[in-house]
């Protein structure tokens, strides 16, 4: 693409920056439209065939403006899906398979990174960059179809005592009064300030610490330890919980700050080592740690907030944990290295956002009434109002 239309690096960078845009924005939207009534497998079709055409449009681009059009159309449709489907799956299992069924939804996410990564290699060799793009959007066709019978369990279908959707304003102040919802927020803003800067400069850490290292050889050992530590630790994040529920309190809040403390250990390894290995090695791991508080974090946000206020919750964490996380964290890191030319130093961020989020999350372990983690089938709904969503 940078090479067909003559970009500069600036603009190229622009499509990642459009998607993660009406990402964010879309999340609470689609969050509130789903809570409101409206049904919420017409939602989840409309935004993947939105995403799948969106897709497989940008074969037809012919300049960057187009492109980023198609980009943000992808990212409209990932924010129905993103947001929807998790809290479908809230409604279909319990409080007790909860997290499990979220940890298998979002084993997706390495998955299809890993064939999307390989297959889009092969096909840009075969047939051009756009090629890739032209088959992606097929398979989201397919799952659509396959969405065709599925049936809604209903907002709150675990829910002790549902009520009705209260106005945006009252969801709000709830929202504020939930403290477990507030410091997982918050730890998760930390959280993915550090993997959105360590996905955007993890190659160009290995390209100019390592210089003597081919290109490709890098290529593949990076999106190694992505896809399997991906994989692996979003697997973990599922089952390790439930190794401590009923030992301590605030069994999901207890499993991300352990792992994110072993994540910042490995991640300053990784960094300051000087053998590529030993380097790849701790990369793996600290990816692996950190992906383990992938569903957790969205299950305690399932466990806590009633049915009909669920997507919004999830809405409004993303469009936060995005706008001041990933959104802004590689252009700060690109600006210390730019003054410091230091590309170490410049790293130490990732692990510093990391520790601040593991902080979170054990003051949120420690310190708060295990009454705030307990789910709303297992105690008495806080009395909400009642009006109509406004």
């Amino acid at each position: 693409m940078k090479a067909e239309w003559s970009l500069t690096d600036a603009e190229t960078g622009l499509a990642a920056l459009v998607f993660l845009l009406v990402y964010m924005v879309g999340s609470p939207l689609f969050g509130g439209l789903a809570d409101s009534g409206i049904s919420r497998k017409l939602l989840l079709l409309f935004g993947i065939i939105v995403w799948s055409v969106a897709s497989s449009a940008a074969y037809f681009t012919t300049n960057l403006l187009t492109f980023l059009v198609t980009r943000a159309f992808v990212g409209l449709g990932e924010s129905s899906f993103s947001i929807i489907a998790p809290t479908f799956l809230c409604d279909f299992y319990p409080p007790l398979y909860r997290n499990k069924a979220l940890a298998v939804f979002y084993l997706s996410m390495p998955l299809g990174a890993g064939i999307g990564f390989g297959l889009g290699g092969v096909l840009s060799e075969a047939f051009g960059w756009k090629a890739a793009y032209l088959i992606t959007g097929i398979p989201g066709l397919l799952i659509a179809l396959l969405l065709l019978p599925l049936r809604d369990p209903g907002l709150g279908s675990f829910d002790k005592n549902p009520s009705e959707t209260p106005a945006l304003l009252d969801t709000l102040k709830f929202f504020a009064r939930r403290k477990m919802y507030v410091f997982s927020v918050i730890g998760l803003t930390f959280n993915i300030f550090g993997v959105g800067a360590m996905a955007d400069w993890l190659p160009a850490f290995f390209n100019r610490i390592y210089p003597d290292i081919p290109p490709d050889l890098s290529g593949l050992i990076i999106g190694g330890t992505t896809f399997f530590g991906g994989l692996f630790g979003i697997a973990l994040g599922g089952v390790l919980p439930e190794f401590i529920r009923g030992k301590t309190k605030h069994h999901y809040m207890a499993t991300m700050a352990i792992a994110s403390y072993f994540s910042v250990v490995c991640i300053c390894i990784a960094v300051y080592v000087e053998e590529f290995y030993v380097t790849s090695f701790f990369a793996f791991l600290a990816q692996l740690f950190i992906f383990i508080t992938s569903a957790p974090g969205v299950t305690i946000t399932g466990d806590i907030m009633p049915g009909n206020m669920r997507s919004r919750a999830l809405g409004l964490s993303y469009l936060v944990t995005h706008s001041f996380g990933d959104a802004i964290s590689p252009t700060i890191l690109g600006a210390i290295l730019d003054l410091t030319s230091n590309v170490r130093l410049a790293l130490s961020v990732i692990p510093l956002a990391i520790t601040l989020s593991a902080m979170v999350y054990l003051s949120a372990w420690r310190c708060l009434d295990p009454k705030e983690s307990l789910p709303l089938d297992q105690g008495e709904n806080e009395v909400l109002v009642t009006s109509k969503n406004g």
